[in-house]
């Protein structure tokens, strides 16, 4: 995995976007993977699990 993420209607297969996460200095480029993914109870952050062991909240 490279570390993109991306966002489709699920009717339409419209890509209304993508992102590409950043390795953490002293990683692996191989590292940029990302495991997991949940909205807050708001529905307004994104938070993610990442290969290289961080979590990151956008």
């Amino acid at each position: 995995d490279n570390g993109s993420m991306a966002f489709w209607d699920w009717k339409s297969a419209y890509k209304f976007q993508s992102l590409e996460t950043t390795v953490q200095p002293g990683s692996l480029e191989s590292e940029a993977g990302i495991f997991a993914s949940t909205f807050d109870r708001t529905g307004l952050r994104l938070i993610t699990c990442e290969a290289d062991k961080t979590v990151k909240i956008w």
